[in-house]
């Protein structure tokens, strides 16, 4: 038999391993998606080069909100915000805005046309755009009102701007082509060069809040800040592919799209992390596309590429359903997640097991149930029930409502293994 030790080591590198399930929603294979965001769990948006558009339904319908005719003008970037308010960036030096989620726009011209690759949004007042070739920043502070500019032209030994990104109003960073990064602390209007011990071309920025970041690019090329990018400590990486896009869903769990060969044989390749990016594994090879984006709400997640590609993700969900195959396949005796609902709670609370059958020998119904305060103290004759949910699958039920408050820990204990799940219990 495995032993607790076992189960939740199992699972920890399970979870490395990247077994989250991307299930595919392919759309037109004419599209080439750069950017996905959702805002909600079902109102979403899609930006191809000719295309806008929306989905309100989880990305299970996605209607064309925005067709540019072929040869016109094409569409960079977009960014739309849960108040309805957003920017869309034509390649010609216009830009539209909406307050109706994408319904209707309104159309304006920026100050300095130029094909403006990048956009990073910090609130929907807050928008900086940048140009790869001419090194022109244009920023606002009142949604796209009014803009200033500035023109990174005082460093000689760069080539390209690659990327951007805002901690704050005051405090953002550029990537370059020579390793090092550029940094702000007036909002845009000012630059110095920063060496972060890199001699890669870079292509990315993420900050997952005000002192936790990564940059990343050519040759597998990682570097993580703790303190709001003042210092930067490179970290390893399995390959040496190029890394284009980086994202972290908070301080733990991170992807990474890598690009591997060129031109048209160029393909993506995605990772995962789960330990802030000490350790990563493949996740996702697909030989036909290059994914440009990911966006998050709560546990669905969902990435865009080129031909139509489309993945999606409900990290809860396919957890739990692998956790189920592996049960029904008996390579887990006993699993919880230990989750508990509601919890804090004062009343009855849920939480939900899973077992394998061993060939049938073994039931919930025959394992110790028993439940221990914080300090180790048995409680003494709980109200506890169980609640099947299907095979293999269970609620355990305890009434909590005579506790004191306090921690306590529901210990189940089926054919000598055992797992304890956490409680606590408020007036």
């Amino acid at each position: 038999m495995k032993t607790l030790a076992f189960i939740v080591l199992f699972f920890a590198s399970n979870l490395l391993s990247g077994r989250v399930q991307w299930v595919y929603r392919n759309l037109d294979p004419n599209y080439f998606f750069s950017k996905v965001k959702f805002i909600d769990s079902q109102t979403g948006f899609l930006i191809d080069i000719f295309t806008f558009l929306k989905t309100t339904n989880g990305g299970e319908d996605w209607e064309k909100k925005i067709k540019v005719p072929v040869g016109q003008n094409s569409l960079t970037k977009f960014e739309i915000f849960s108040d309805g308010s957003g920017l869309l960036i034509f390649a010609n030096g216009e830009y539209w805005k909406t307050y109706d989620y994408g319904e209707t726009w309104s159309k304006y011209t920026l100050p300095i046309p130029d094909y403006f690759h990048y956009l990073f949004a910090l609130d929907a007042n807050r928008f900086w755009l940048m140009s790869q070739t001419k090194n022109i920043i244009l920023y606002t502070t009142n949604g796209g009102d009014n803009w200033d500019s500035t023109l990174i032209n005082y460093f000689d030994n760069f080539s390209y701007i690659t990327a951007i990104f805002f901690i704050d109003s005051l405090k953002g960073f550029i990537t370059t082509d020579k390793g090092f990064i550029l940094q702000t602390n007036d909002g845009g209007k000012n630059w110095i060069q920063k060496d972060i011990g890199l001699d890669k071309f870079l292509n990315t920025i993420y900050f997952y809040n005000n002192y936790l970041g990564w940059v990343g690019g050519f040759d597998g090329t990682i570097s993580r800040t703790i303190d709001a990018g003042e210092n930067w400590l490179k970290i390893s990486f399995p390959v040496d592919e190029a890394i284009h896009k980086i994202f972290f869903l908070n301080d733990k769990e991170g992807w990474v799209f890598t690009i591997v060969g060129s031109g048209f044989n160029s393909y993506s390749k995605i990772y995962y992390t789960s330990d802030g990016g000490s350790n990563w594994s493949l996740q996702l090879e697909d030989t036909t596309r290059i994914f440009t984006g990911i966006s998050f709400i709560g546990s669905k997640g969902w990435i865009c590429g080129f031909y139509g590609g489309l993945l999606f993700t409900d990290l809860e969900t396919s957890i739990e359903n692998d956790t189920k195959a592996m049960i029904e396949q008996e390579r887990v005796y006993l699993y919880s997640d230990k989750k508990s609902f509601p919890n804090p709670t004062s009343g009855y609370v849920k939480c939900k097991v899973l077992w394998n059958s061993y060939n049938g020998a073994y039931r919930i119904e025959d394992a110790k149930i028993e439940v221990y305060s914080v300090f180790g103290n048995k409680i003494i004759a709980p109200e506890i029930n169980i609640e099947n949910i299907q095979t293999f699958e269970a609620n355990i039920v305890l009434n909590c409502n005579v506790f004191v408050p306090g921690l306590y820990f529901i210990h189940i204990t089926l054919n000598n293994e055992s797992i304890a799940i956490p409680i606590v219990v408020t007036d």
